[in-house]
């Protein structure tokens, strides 16, 4: 077909994180395909499923793990994929998953009209993960290239940074806070519970 979906993402990268076409910084790799692999993972999640949660694990994450499997040069970069699995449709999933953040991807790093309307039903947590992949490349001053299937974009310096930007402004750090409380019970049917606190103030929230 004209346009096919494969479960396998190309990344060519420049700048800082890269020697030429010689080799790719260590740190830079692992800093990178974390967020890019939670990203993948969670729209699958969402491909599949139709929903996910704002945060913890995505369901059954394993069936899209990816895979380390080349080192494509043009620059330098890495290539990630899904390899065999028994789950029926998973590798179509996973492919359509992968040109699904490559769009989002894009559009955060195009224009602010395309970046809100991208992220309208974008979990919370792929714009954490989006965050934090785009940080590390604006940090090298890097391009980047994204090639799956028939599909493929070319992302200048000048638009990561810009996206990075985008993405920094709208998504708000998480701190963690301590209440000492009396818990009420907990309503498994709705998966919510209920505390309340030395002051006497209910607190609701998921489990």
């Amino acid at each position: 077909p004209k346009d096919s979906n494969e479960p396998k993402i190309r990344l060519l990268f420049s700048g800082g994180a890269v020697m030429g076409s010689i080799g790719i910084k260590s740190k830079f790799v692992s800093k990178t395909i974390n967020p890019i692999q939670e990203l993948i993972k969670t729209q699958t999640a969402l491909v599949r499923f139709g929903e996910v949660g704002k945060r913890g694990r995505a369901k059954k994450t394993s069936i899209s793990d990816l895979y380390l499997t080349a080192l494509p040069i043009g620059s330098f970069g890495i290539e990630l994929s899904q390899l065999e699995s028994t789950e029926l449709f998973i590798e179509q999933e996973v492919g359509t998953a992968i040109h699904q953040v490559m769009e989002l991807i894009s559009a955060t790093t195009g224009s602010n009209e395309a970046f809100e309307e991208a992220i309208e039903h974008t979990p919370k947590r792929n714009l954490n993960n989006l965050k934090a992949f785009l940080k590390q490349i604006d940090e090298e001053k890097s391009i980047l290239k994204m090639e799956s299937g028939s599909f493929g974009i070319n992302i200048s310096e000048e638009q990561i940074h810009q996206g990075f930007e985008r993405v920094n402004l709208t998504v708000n750090e998480d701190s963690e806070i301590f209440i000492n409380g009396i818990l009420r019970g907990f309503l498994l049917d709705s998966s919510k519970f209920e505390i309340t606190d030395e002051e006497g103030k209910t607190i609701t929230g998921i489990i």
